[in-house]
């Protein structure tokens, strides 16, 4: 899945990445919010994790893409309860400190479900297919 991740702490940032790419998601990363809404307007994401107090962020700006992408987001931070965004919107909060499964089990919680035929269809390989055990293999002479 491909998720974009932001925080101003670069050894969370780094943590945090390495925790989801050995989970098999592709993450990219920001350290403030321009460079997060940059990379969000680059390339449609499934998830969006970022840090409650990330560098010059609008809450405004950030609850209108979220809104008119429908990208679910991870809000983190140090506070009990989740900050509040325009017009009383929430979003699901993860509060520090917390461990590298709660972190996993939030992001599974919130991705996409893949239906059975995109699994299927992931995990072919690229190329000609090959015959399947049913399909009649004949010689030509």
């Amino acid at each position: 899945m491909n998720i974009l991740l932001a925080d101003p702490d670069r050894d969370l940032l780094l943590c945090y990445t390495r925790l989801l790419e050995q989970e098999g998601h592709a993450v990219a990363t920001a350290f403030d919010a321009a460079e997060l809404f940059r990379l969000w307007d680059e390339a449609p994401r499934e998830l969006v994790i970022l840090d409650a107090d990330l560098p010059r962020l609008s809450r405004e700006k950030l609850a209108e893409k979220a809104a008119a992408d429908r990208t679910p987001l991870l809000i983190l931070g140090t506070g009990r309860s989740a900050p509040a965004f325009p017009g009383g919107g929430t979003f699901p909060y993860l509060a520090f400190p917390f461990f590298p499964d709660d972190l996993l089990r939030r992001t599974a919680g919130l991705l996409p479900r893949k239906t059975a035929a995109q699994t299927e269809e992931a995990a072919q390989p690229e190329g000609p297919a090959l015959p399947k055990e049913t399909d009649e293999v004949t010689e030509d002479e």
